[in-house]
This record gives structure tokens, C-alpha cells and sequence, in this order.
């Protein structure tokens, strides 16, 4: 019930990323399958424990980063070997406006037209108007499957392209007195 409620707030906003999201898409990829550990990273304060470690141990793991932690991640000179955003808003584009790095991306996902030159792994959901636009359009996509959070959907993503250890840091499942990202 929580899915259709939102899915009919936010429905003209997805409908309208997509279809930009379709026009604009030139540069897409895929990701192989494979048995590396992936690291999943978060923007929750804890990441700013992690940093040190990661940067230690970079080349050992691939690294997706979720959209609110990439900056923090490239500010520490640490380059994510992807970065995912699902969020149809604002702030979401803002994240990841002129990121260095590819993008994992849904239909439904806001990104800023000049940010479209950069390559994009096309995510699907496999349901709705935003997966026949997908189809229709001919756009090879990866399976993605829909969560309440990037950080459900990065998490069955990454069981999905290893089947070595998949890890997060920065995922933050309680509240902080102070900011609620690093």
C-alpha cells in the first residue's frame, strides 16, 4: 500500500524523468558479473571512521557509492567505481551533478541534462510506465529492485553482480544528535 501511495504522489515527477532520461541517455554501460567484494558506501557519520581504511585497502574491492557519499568520497581522494541514485528530486541531482564517474541510475531518477554526457547504468524496476518507456526507447538495462532507499536497492544490486562479500560502511541505522550525514 506504501508503494502505490507513493508511487501516485511522485508518478507525474518519475513519468517526466524518464522521458528526459530517455531522450537524453547516450552513453550507457553494463556491469559484469563477477566475484570481487563490493563496498557499498553511505553518508552516514560513521563513514568519516572508515575513510582511512578504505583509502588503505581501495584496489581490493569495488565501490559503489551511494549519491550522498560521493562527494565525501572524492573530497578524500578515494574514486568510486560507481555511483547509484534512485531519488526523483532535487537534492538527489545535486549529489551527483558533474560527477566524475559512472552513474547507476533509474528512469525515474533526477540528473541534470549535462550530466547525461557521462556513462550511465541504466537501471529498470521492471514495472510501471518507466519500464515500457525503457523498453520501447531500447535501452539495455540492469535489473534493479525497488526499496524505499538507495541503499536497499544498492544492496540488491551488488548481491546481484558478485558472488564474493558484499560490505557497507556509513549506513547509519540510528539517530545522531548532530549531522545526519557526513
Amino acid at each position: 500500500r506504501s508503494i502505490l501511495m507513493t508511487r501516485a504522489f511522485f508518478a507525474q515527477r518519475w513519468i517526466k524523468n524518464t522521458i528526459k532520461f530517455c531522450i537524453r541517455v547516450k552513453n550507457t554501460y553494463t556491469i559484469q558479473k563477477g566475484n570481487s567484494p563490493i563496498l557499498i558506501v553511505a553518508s552516514g557519520p560513521s563513514l568519516q571512521d572508515s575513510i582511512k581504511e578504505i583509502q588503505k585497502h581501495r584496489c581490493d574491492f569495488f565501490l559503489i557509492a551511494l549519491s550522498s557519499a560521493l562527494r565525501p568520497l572524492l573530497q578524500n581522494d578515494i574514486t568510486p567505481d560507481l555511483c547509484i541514485s534512485t531519488d526523483g528530486g532535487y537534492w538527489a541531482k545535486e549529489h551527483i551533478a558533474s560527477s566524475p564517474i559512472p552513474l547507476a541510475l533509474s528512469g525515474e531518477s533526477a540528473l541534470y541534462g549535462k550530466d547525461f554526457s557521462q556513462g550511465i547504468v541504466p537501471l529498470s524496476y521492471g514495472d510501471g510506465p518507466e519500464a515500457l518507456l525503457l523498453e520501447k526507447c531500447q535501452i539495455t538495462t540492469l535489473p534493479a529492485v525497488r526499496n524505499g532507499t538507495v541503499s536497499g536497492t544498492a544492496l540488491e544490486l551488488a548481491l546481484t553482480l558478485t558472488t564474493g562479500h558484499v560490505f557497507a560502511c556509513g549506513l547509519d541505522l540510528s539517530s545522531n544528535k548532530g549531522f545526519q550525514h557526513i
